[in-house]
């Protein structure tokens, strides 16, 4: 049976809302992860407060805007689509679930904990309600370049049919605007093809383009979407987001003791610690071409280059 939320599901989501709104969104600095281990993190519906640069989304699209059955979560691009009923922020999460993924038939992002689930995960799933569930973390990667996003996507949901569970990675640079679709990042099936078995994981290893590197505010989006049959929870689980240092700027650097007229590439406070005597920065970028730190002729006066003769 295709899974929809119900209307006591979607009733109780709104007054818990209500009564706990808060989320976080603070920009994290890398390295960056989160594995779920800390059960204590999420402790109330639509509650993400506890969680370091991550919030839930139940993904709820306007209707006539979007195919809510079957659709792929690499074009949901744009902000506009979503009509959220829960009312802004629209953040989502269905807190401390003990029973098993597979007796969840609602969509949108959940937390497993408990006897049942000994690995403890967010998980999410689509639904007719639920149109495109996402996870969307908030990063800073000032001073980092070439960003690399890991996740694994975890099959834990061992319902007995097999539904290809659709999944997108996107990142946009500020608060606002269209997302960027990472195509690398595109799963087709994070469910397998076996029913019943809840054994796939597909670990997603992706660098984003250098449009993320060195920016204060990235924001990086895993989404799925309401899938064509009765949809899986995958969890997203294991998160890590690195970045490498981007080092300081360099330009020729002149000694200015020892073997004058060299030249050596350094950073502007690298030259000025030169010893015996601090050298000569030329500037950034500047190249140590030949010549570059010649020694200049010393001036003298006409009486000074006699005495050299004599």
């Amino acid at each position: 049976m295709k899974k929809t939320a119900t209307a006591l599901t979607v009733l109780a989501a709104i007054c818990l809302l209500t009564l706990a709104a808060s989320a976080s969104a603070v920009y994290q600095t890398l390295p960056f992860s989160q594995d779920w281990t800390n059960t204590g993190l999420i402790t109330a519906t639509n509650n993400w407060s506890g969680v370091p640069g991550i919030e839930g989304f139940g993904g709820t699209i306007a209707s006539g805007t979007y195919s809510s059955s079957g659709g792929n979560p690499q074009g949901i691009l744009d902000d506009a689509l979503f009509n959220d009923p829960l009312s802004p922020p629209a953040v989502w999460v269905i807190a401390n679930v003990t029973g098993a993924p597979s007796g969840e038939n609602s969509g949108g992002v959940y937390e497993f904990q408990g006897t049942s689930n000994p690995n403890p995960s967010v998980g999410m799933q689509g639904s007719g309600t639920a149109d495109a569930p996402f996870l969307k973390l908030y990063l800073n990667t000032t001073g980092k370049q070439n960003i690399r996003v890991q996740y694994d996507l975890r099959d834990i949901d061992c319902q007995s049919t097999a539904t290809a569970q659709l999944f997108a990675l996107h990142y946009r640079v500020g608060t606002s605007g269209l997302w960027t679709n990472v195509a690398a990042g595109y799963v087709a099936n994070a469910a397998g093809t076996s029913g019943g078995q809840c054994t796939q994981v597909t670990h997603v290893d992706v660098t984003l383009p250098a449009a993320a590197n060195n920016v204060s505010q990235l924001q990086v989006r895993v989404m799925t979407c309401n899938a064509s049959g009765s949809d899986e929870m995958i969890g997203v689980d294991n998160i890590s987001i690195t970045g490498a240092d981007i080092p300081p700027p360099t330009g020729a650097c002149c000694l200015r003791a020892g073997a004058q007229g060299a030249c050596v590439m350094a950073t502007a406070g690298e030259c000025a610690a030169m010893l015996p005597q601090p050298g000569i920065f030329l500037g950034v970028g500047v190249p140590c071409d030949p010549g570059v730190c010649a020694t200049p002729a010393a001036k003298a006066s006409w009486g000074q280059v006699k005495t050299i003769y004599r």
